[in-house]
């Protein structure tokens, strides 16, 4: 596969994202990983917004669905219903 795979990991534990980070690095694939600690940072890296403005397009999100605030549930919710958003990769 050409080009890098990017993905967002949504998840609030800290060491748990950098099991996930270091699990990928193990595989050695050609991937960008970027992480968002709670359901709102999601949402602002998937829309581009704030400090997310140059946020690439992942190709693929994995979501912890016990997120505080707006969880996982909500953010899948919100995705589902944005077209823009759903069909994801674009």
């Amino acid at each position: 596969m050409t080009g890098s795979i990017e993905v967002l990991l949504v998840e609030d534990n800290a060491a748990d994202a950098r099991l996930i980070g270091e699990g990928m690095t193990i595989l050695k694939s050609n991937r960008g990983l970027s992480v968002a600690g709670d359901g709102e940072e999601a949402l602002d890296f998937l829309y581009q917004h704030g400090k997310h403005a140059n946020a690439p397009r992942p190709i693929l999100i994995l979501l912890d669905l016990n997120l505080p605030g707006k969880d996982g549930l909500e953010v899948l919710g919100e995705i589902k219903m944005d077209s823009s958003l759903k069909r994801n990769p674009k």
